[in-house]
């Protein structure tokens, strides 16, 4: 049996993730024929472990496959009573339900994963449950609650033992991870260079370390970066890079999100006037195999680039699927540009709930302790009450916000903003 094991380990380091699938599910096959024992299930549940990487690259973190995968190991160690068998089992649970948005799941396993790891001590079970514990936060907008998770995982040092045994139960390196979701919420939170500075750090360790997957979501979350900083050239050269790595390794996960983002690129600048059905298609595609989380934020990018292209009512559509994703999932990373899009969808109807809905936008964002959204919501606040004769409300708004922004003041929104106060002052 152990035939099988080599096999497939040798096709793992060489990223050869379809026949490694081949190879470990032979091996699983092959030891149904071995008498009922203690050892077979351990053999078991080790080809499972093997078997849940590649299977998440090919087919995606949230396919049944998936889940039939890891519900079997789960199965097995707990009726051998294992402990520390079981921590990679729960990781690819976790995995699972988070690319489901079912964040509240995936954060009751994380809290499970921790506990593991205080018990073991095992330097890899702590690097791992620390980035399980971050990634449902980041999502649900709780950036301050997320921070010290990530740093504890930036925090420790990088050996090629200890990435070699994360590996086995990973399908991305978790620094890396780490890392991207670090960028994310510095970002949000108001950090704009030091997101930027983290991204390029990020994708260059990722490069580095020249493993397809890992480098793939380096690319795709740093297309969430640019594409919120309104910097379409990297969106676009970000995407379609990410696409490409997709495409010649099957990752067929990554090609729903880098479709959205590369048309949001293409249809925001007017490129494409295709470019909603384009992202739609995305999101369907994203949606297909399984994927959920994020799914809000595409939606509003759906929004976005419908508004660009005045279709309010398209926009206004997708809004509905956005909010109703949010809510379904607690997904609140968006919310705060949920509410100022349907302001945004409300002027263009001549609808009297826009300033109403700038407010709660604004209000949303301090309770995330989203700056960054923050702005933006002020500066789509500040535009309707100049509109309507409103401009001393319109500079107090500004002048709040701009008191707060400590660094970023090259980014479209603080220009903006400052651009504004401008034109009231004369």
């Amino acid at each position: 049996m152990k035939y099988w094991q080599r096999a497939g380990e040798r096709s793992l380091r060489r990223y050869a993730y379809r026949e490694a699938i081949q190879q470990i599910r032979s091996g699983l096959e092959s030891i149904k024929a071995l008498p009922e024992s203690r050892e077979r299930h351990l053999l078991e549940i080790e080809l499972h472990v093997m078997l849940g990487v590649p299977l998440q690259s090919i087919v995606g973190y949230s396919a049944p496959e998936v889940e039939e995968n890891y519900a079997r190991a789960f199965a097995l160690c707990q009726e051998l009573k294992l402990t520390t068998e079981l921590f990679p089992i729960l990781y690819g649970l976790f995995r699972y339900y988070m690319l489901q948005g079912k964040y509240a799941k995936a954060r009751e396993i994380g809290q499970q994963l921790v506990s593991i790891a205080d018990q073991t001590h095992e330097p890899d079970f702590i690097v791992a449950a620390h980035r399980a514990v971050a990634g449902p936060l980041v999502y649900q907008g709780e950036y301050s609650a997320a921070m010290p998770h990530l740093d504890k995982v930036l925090s420790t040092p990088t050996t090629a033992e200890l990435r070699t045994k994360v590996n086995r139960y990973d399908v991305v390196d978790p620094w890396i991870a780490a890392g991207s979701y670090k960028s994310w919420a510095l970002l949000l939170s108001g950090f704009p260079e030091q997101a930027l500075a983290q991204s390029r750090q990020t994708l260059e360790e990722a490069e580095a370390l020249q493993h397809p997957f890992t480098i793939t979501l380096a690319l795709s979350f740093s297309t969430w970066l640019h594409q919120f900083r309104r910097d379409v050239p990297a969106t676009l050269a970000a995407a379609e890079r990410a696409l490409a790595l997709s495409e010649e390794h099957g990752f067929r996960f990554w090609i729903g999100w880098g479709n959205v983002l590369k048309h949001w690129a293409l249809g925001i600048t007017g490129r494409d006037p295709n470019a909603c059905e384009a992202i739609r298609q995305g999101i369907v595609a994203w949606r297909a195999q399984g994927s959920e989380l994020g799914s809000s934020y595409f939606y509003a990018m759906q929004a976005e680039v419908a508004l660009a292209l005045n279709r309010p009512t398209d926009a206004a559509a997708a809004l509905i699927q956005a909010e109703d994703f949010a809510r379904a999932t607690a997904e609140g990373f968006p919310l705060p540009d949920l509410h100022r899009l349907r302001g945004e969808v409300a002027l263009r109807m001549n609808d009297p709930m826009a300033e109403s809905h700038f407010r709660k936008a604004i209000e949303v964002a301090r309770q995330q302790g989203s700056l960054s959204h923050e702005l933006r919501s002020t500066v789509s606040l500040a535009r309707y009450l100049i509109s309507a004769a409103r401009a001393l409300e319109a500079q107090s708004a500004l002048t709040t916000i701009l008191n707060q922004i400590t660094e970023g003041r090259d980014t479209v929104d603080t220009r903006e903003a400052l651009a504004l106060a401008q034109s009231i002052q004369g």
